[in-house]
């Protein structure tokens, strides 16, 4: 999960709600997580591409009340 919100940050300037992504991966996807570890029926790569383009839509960081994200915040003391 941490390569996805890397490459969401880098590529989307966006950051990625590890909360929506853990619930989304383990509720919705652990069926192909079995499929890509126990069975290897699909590959690690398809599997991360594809929970990688749903990421850029329905797991980002929102923002409350016009307060910054933990993102924000975090990047905020790297560039003090």
């Amino acid at each position: 999960m941490w390569s996805i919100a890397k490459q969401l940050f880098i590529k989307e300037g966006k950051a990625l709600s590890f909360f929506k992504a853990s619930k989304t991966l383990l509720r919705t996807n652990i069926g192909k997580l079995r499929e890509v570890f126990l069975t290897r029926k699909l590959s690690v790569a398809h599997f991360m591409k594809k929970f990688y383009d749903l990421s850029k839509t329905n797991h980002l960081l929102e923002k409350k009340k016009g307060e910054p994200t933990s993102m924000e915040l975090l990047l905020s003391f790297i560039t003090i």
